[in-house]
């Protein structure tokens, strides 16, 4: 569509040119002419007819400049037109001066002696209303010669050619009728029939030189229907009546600013009206008119047309900025990453915007006017019928529906996933119409398929995992434990008989037998949590804590350690599982201290609405930050078996049993300043492991 428009536009501006160029040549011939019939006494140029009023030497020279600074339009030549509009400007507005203050400043026959003064005031002078169109062309071309000119700027400049036109119809029209006028302005110099016949040309030509091809069709028409008006009602107005209702028709020329785009042009059309009525004031006064009832008249006339002005500026502008505010508006649907649609009463497709037209892979105009079943599987009518007839119901405009997930059909026949947003809005009329704001969760769709099966594989590889560690670590207990008794018997029986190395050789078998026993047992105690055969009561915390202790008696009485805890909640859980987080942290706590330290280790805990937060804090050896979610990894020491005993299992089966309550189990340390271990239990256990096993 760009492309198109960029097409027309040069299209137009080449006949343009073409036309401007034409126009350009015709007047410089025609100064030219007039200005070798000075020099030659060829009265046929300077006058056309022998009692004709001729044209000046000055004249003929401005329609050359005027030419010129035509022809620097289509050359794009900007200084030079600059140049000429102001050189036409000031000779202009010199004769203007002249007639206005009554002086001479000596340019009337500045160039050639005038012998031809038929209908002339003075001789060598152009006529004040051949000076007032030199002026306004003059203006154009300086206008013409800036390198930016907006749409305010260029329509200015087309009513400045308007102008001109106007006065050279109504002179042209006063030749034709034989009424003096149109072509003279009071007592003085009258315009020439081909200086008339020219400013038209000039006219047209400034009109062009704004490149109307630029402007919409509807502009175009506008433009020249004010032109025509405005001819029409000067003419009128210069050889008709004086009573108000031919200044009425004044009005229509104004009424064609509704045309425009911008709301200044009812003001600028406004003013060429006044000018005109202020025009026809003065010829009015060679009709020998009532002075009191002229003044009247014309001010009247003026309260019309301003009054009509203003009231089409304010309507254009509230028009024009909601315009403004509908094209954003359209912008923003027509690039919404959704698909928008709006749907009327009837369920015809009355909007669309280009996220849609991808979605379902249909054309504009394929779907505006269709009914909405057309996007929707047939086997989907149905409900759709009843939708709209629920949805038909509700007394006001509302949203219908959010996130709703159904299935359209695309332009190939295949059903898409969507996830659409309804809303409904009342007309003026009551009829209503519904906008639907909708999602292609295709990808999603896949995407949460494939997450679900990643999902299920990963469940059941961890249950097979599970399966296989339990069946290992039951299978491995019998060949191990006799390993143990038949390494103790052979020491007991044969210890008399070995040395030293036997010695040291059946113990390190018998302790690596004992280790590799206590792994065995903790990791069928890992697999062994969340079994479904697990019962879960109303425990109280301060009972199991208690029952902790007292497994740990002797190490708590050899280290001297001082243990505090307050007033422990009570939850639903499984006693055994929570006892075995408790007996674990506690007795990390009494083992990683320092040389003759004396462990202190305080438990509490608190409330946080849906759960309890447990607290164990010791004042123990510590640890690096970085290792503080390490040491919850099977088998994961962060010191030698020489330093400190453990299989690296215990925190492992800790964060199984909480995470397997619904809860989370983490650690805080710094290295030689403690370790505090937090851990979350729901309130009811038993509803949360319940669901986690469902979705499982």
């Amino acid at each position: 569509m760009y492309k198109i428009m960029k097409l027309n536009d040069g299209f137009n501006s080449r006949y343009s040119a073409l036309a401007l160029a034409i126009f350009s040549v015709l007047v410089i011939v025609m100064g030219l002419s007039v200005i070798v019939g000075w020099y030659t006494n060829n009265r046929l140029l300077i006058q056309i007819m022998p009692d004709f009023v001729p044209m000046q030497y000055n004249t003929a020279l401005c329609f050359v400049l005027s030419g010129i600074g035509l022809m620097s339009q289509v050359l794009k030549s900007t200084k030079s037109s600059l140049v000429v509009g102001l050189l036409l400007t000031i000779i202009s507005t010199m004769t203007l001066i002249e007639y206005m203050f009554l002086v001479n400043f000596g340019i009337d026959q500045l160039f050639m002696k005038h012998y031809i003064t038929i209908k002339t005031s003075h001789a060598g002078r152009m006529a004040p209303n051949t000076a007032f169109c030199f002026a306004l062309t003059g203006i154009s071309l300086i206008l013409l010669s800036l390198r930016n000119t907006g749409i305010v700027i260029r329509t200015f400049i087309e009513i400045l050619g308007t102008l001109v036109i106007i006065n050279a119809v109504i002179a042209v029209f006063g030749y034709v009728i034989g009424s003096s006028i149109g072509y003279s302005w009071g007592n003085f110099s009258m315009m020439a029939v081909h200086t008339s016949t020219g400013f038209v040309i000039v006219g047209l030509g400034i009109i062009i030189s704004t490149d109307i091809g630029q402007k919409t069709l509807d502009e175009c028409y506008a433009l020249w229907q004010a032109i025509l008006l405005s001819v029409l009602v000067a003419i009128v107005v210069i050889y008709n009546s004086l009573d108000i209702s031919v200044r009425v028709i004044y009005i229509p020329l104004v009424f064609c600013s509704l045309f425009f785009r911008m709301p200044t042009i009812s003001f600028i059309l406004a003013s060429v009206a006044s000018l005109l009525t202020i025009l026809g004031y003065f010829s009015s006064l060679t009709l020998g008119g009532e002075n009191v009832f002229v003044v009247t008249d014309r001010v009247l006339s003026l309260f019309g047309i301003w009054f009509v002005a203003i009231m089409i500026f304010f309507h254009k502008r509230t028009q024009q900025q909601l315009e403004e505010r509908s094209g954003r508006l359209n912008t923003i649907l027509k690039m919404a990453p959704d698909g928008i649609l709006s749907v009327d009463m009837n369920g015809i497709i009355r909007s669309v915007n280009e996220s849609i037209l991808q979605i379902f892979g249909y054309k504009e105009k394929q779907l505006i006017g269709q009914n909405i079943e057309f996007l929707i599987p047939k086997k989907y009518h149905q409900q759709h019928k009843k939708d709209v007839s629920k949805y038909a119901k509700m007394g006001k405009a509302k949203v219908m529906a959010s996130g709703r997930e159904v299935y359209g059909v695309g332009s190939d026949g295949q059903q898409i996933p969507l996830e659409i947003g309804l809303s409904r809005t009342i007309m003026p009329d009551k009829s209503f119409e519904v906008v639907a704001t909708v999602r292609n969760i295709s990808e999603r769709k896949e995407a949460e398929l494939e997450k679900e099966n990643l999902v299920q594989k990963l469940i059941e590889s961890n249950a097979e995992l599970e399966k296989f560690a339990y069946v290992a670590s039951h299978d491995l207990q019998e060949p191990l434990r006799m390993v143990r008794n038949f390494t103790g018997l052979l020491k007991k029986r044969y210890e008399d008989q070995l040395d030293e190395d036997g010695k040291k050789y059946i113990d390190i078998s018998y302790s690596a037998a004992a280790r590799m026993q206590d792994l065995v047992e903790d990791l069928l105690e890992y697999a062994r949590i969340g079994e479904e055969s697990e019962q879960y009561k109303d425990i109280n915390s301060n009972k199991i804590l208690e029952y902790v202790l007292a497994n740990l008696k002797e190490n708590i009485r050899g280290s001297q350690a001082k243990i505090t805890y307050k007033n422990l909640p009570s939850f639903h859980g499984n006693p055994v599982r929570f006892s075995r987080v408790l007996q674990n942290l506690i007795g990390n706590g009494l083992k990683y201290q320092p040389k003759d330290n004396v462990p202190e280790i305080n438990i509490s805990a608190e409330d946080k609405g849906d759960k309890w937060l447990f607290l164990i804090e010791d004042n123990g050896i510590g640890m690096k930050p970085e290792y503080c979610e390490q040491i919850f990894q099977p088998f994961k020491r962060l010191h030698g078996k020489g330093e400190y005993s453990g299989t690296g299992m215990g925190l492992s089966i800790c964060r199984k049993i909480i995470e397997n309550l619904g809860g989370k189990i983490w650690a805080e340390s710094e290295e030689g300043k403690g370790s505090k271990f937090y851990l979350t239990v729901p309130k009811d256990v038993e509803i949360i492991t319940r669901n986690q096993r469902e979705v499982a």
